[in-house]
């Protein structure tokens, strides 16, 4: 299955929920409760590393 996606429980009317990049604020915006999006250097490494993957995938489909 994929993200945000789980089996259905017939029984039970709850569903699951998955978020991407969550934030939760305050209603004025003012305090953040919960901030699930990368910041600083794990942002860094993360579009490094997903750019290196794709200079390593284009070798191995073009050579």
């Amino acid at each position: 299955m994929g993200f945000g996606q789980s089996q259905r429980n017939i029984a039970d009317d709850v569903y699951d929920g998955a978020f991407k990049d969550l934030v939760i604020t305050s209603p004025d915006r003012e305090r953040v409760y919960c901030d699930n999006r990368l910041h600083g250097w794990e942002l860094v490494s993360y579009h490094w590393k997903h750019f290196w993957n794709k200079v390593i995938d284009w070798f191995i489909n073009n050579l």
